[in-house]
């Protein structure tokens, strides 16, 4: 049983393609979803952030 060439070259043209993988290209598009969803969560824990309950007339309590 042969093994398929690893490197293709046609006479024809000026280059030649490599295959590192067997069978169907690999898909990456899993790669999108995850940025997709990272950047969401960034946006909720950015617009959820609260900031400490301010003291009447601004000044801390200790200062006063």
């Amino acid at each position: 049983m042969s093994s398929p060439p690893t490197v293709k070259v046609d006479g024809s043209t000026d280059y030649a393609t490599s295959t590192f993988y067997y069978g169907q290209p690999p898909n990456y598009d899993w790669i999108y979803y995850v940025v997709a969803v990272v950047a969401v969560v960034m946006i909720v824990v950015a617009t959820s952030r609260r900031r400490p309950p301010q003291t009447p007339g601004g000044r801390p309590k200790w200062k006063r």
